[in-house]
Parts: C-alpha cells; structure tokens; sequence
C-alpha cells in the first residue's frame, strides 16, 4: 500500500508501543526511544523480552565486539558455550577474537572444541573454517 505523508504519520501514530516481556512483566518500549538506541541496546531489550534465544544471545555478544569491548564479548560467548554448547558459530569467533588478543593457546583449544562440535552437529563448512584458522595459529 502507497499512502501520503500524511497519512503514513497518522497510521505511526496509531501504533502501538514496541512491547516487551522480561522476567518483572509487561514492559513497553516507545518506537522513538528504541530508535535512538544503540544496536546493541535494542538487541539486550529484545534479548530481554526472549532471554533463551541463542541468536540473539550470539548477536549481543558479536555487538559488544563491535563496541571494542572484547573482553564482555567473550564472556558472553563463553556462558553461550557453557549453556548452548552445540552454537557452533560461538566458538569460531571466541577462537577468533583469544587469537587476535595474542591468547593463542587459548585460541587453539577453543577452536578444538567448536571443530569437534562442529563435526557432531555435521556443520562441515565451520569445521572447514576453524580448521583453516587453527591451522594459521
């Protein structure tokens, strides 16, 4: 549907606030506020809202990184680890991240693991790729 500016500013505002659920209840978040947000503050409210799911666990996570805030990144994808242990993409980047911190023996036995993991689930192109990785530390 193609509607004026006008008319598209009345249907805005008949929307309702962005909704989200967490552990204290209903909460509500104005679409202005959730805007103005950094992406990964609005990735924690929807984390918030759905605290199980493993993407947006990953992707909170990857958003840190892209802070420069590594070290909470890797926290992050260590506890993602530890309660999803089959999220293979976590371990690649955890991998990632403990080499370019020069935390090579780390790095290594990380990726050992996601390789192994990897292999399990039958996710062959991250065991490609974090045999390819390993193999330059």
């Amino acid at each position: 549907m193609i509607c004026d500016k006008q008319t598209f500013t009345e249907l805005h505002h008949e929307l309702p606030p962005i909704a989200q659920i967490s552990g204290r209840g209903l909460q509500s978040v104005e679409p202005e506020r959730f805007a103005k947000m950094s992406r990964r503050e609005q990735l924690e409210q929807m984390l918030a809202a759905d605290p199980e799911d493993v993407f947006l666990q990953y992707a909170v996570a990857m958003a840190y990184s892209s802070e420069g805030n590594e070290a909470t990144c890797l926290r992050r994808l260590d506890t993602l680890i530890e309660n999803s242990p089959d999220y293979v993409a976590a371990y690649f980047q955890s991998g990632q991240l403990l080499a370019g911190a020069e935390r090579t023996d780390e790095a290594q036995s990380i990726l050992q693991r996601g390789i192994a993991v990897a292999k399990r689930v039958g996710d062959q192109h991250a065991e490609s790729e974090m045999l390819g990785f390993l193999e330059t530390l």
